[in-house]
């Protein structure tokens, strides 16, 4: 018979801080961290920084500071975090474009996503070829992607309201005499009986 070994072999002076174990663990980022994040990217940017892979070693320095928290995310995650809010804006915009009855769940740092990416070409881009062959220029500082959704309309007037008096009272008028007439007869048969 297999003895099931329980026993915790996890060495005594194993520290979760100074193990390599702790980049390739997962960070679960809190909403604060992740507007943290998006405020250190936004003064590296005022800063003129590109994202570079050296650029997030200082983003990570500096959250840790920011965090003051045990655990601290790794530069490695810092940029992941940073390229999924990316992606997740870009098909919030996309779906934001789309025409539709659809309503989409608000983007949660959007003002911030829209700071760091407003003059970004991936998101803006400056010269449109538009499908006449014509090419468009984008000089506009529009902003598309924090317009508010407009209102729905009620689509309440007067002759709306008037043409659907006028078939109810057409309804009834046709229900009474058919009932009119299945009196009618049943009196008939009545008689006859």
């Amino acid at each position: 018979m297999e003895e099931n070994n329980t026993e915790d072999t996890t060495p005594d002076n194993f520290d979760l801080e100074d193990s390599s174990e702790t980049e390739k663990s997962r960070y679960e980022w809190r909403f604060s961290d992740t507007k943290e994040l998006l405020t250190v990217l936004k003064a590296r940017k005022e800063k003129k920084e590109n994202f570079t892979k050296n650029m997030w070693n200082g983003v990570a320095k500096e959250l840790k500071e920011e965090l003051k928290t045990k655990k601290i995310p790794s530069p490695e995650q810092c940029r992941e975090k940073f390229y999924s809010l990316r992606r997740s804006y870009r098909n919030y915009i996309a779906e934001k474009k789309k025409t539709g009855n659809k309503r989409i769940k608000p983007f949660l740092h959007e003002s911030e996503m829209y700071e760091l990416l407003h003059d970004d070409p991936g998101f803006n881009p400056p010269v449109l070829m538009s499908s006449l062959g014509a090419v468009e220029t984008n000089n506009s500082e529009e902003n598309l992607c924090t317009e508010k959704d407009p209102q729905k309309k009620r689509k309440c007037s007067n002759e709306l309201t008037e043409y659907l008096k006028e078939r109810d009272e057409k309804f009834l008028n046709a229900f009474k005499e058919m009932h009119e007439k299945q009196n009618k007869i049943m009196e008939k048969l009545i008689e006859k009986l």
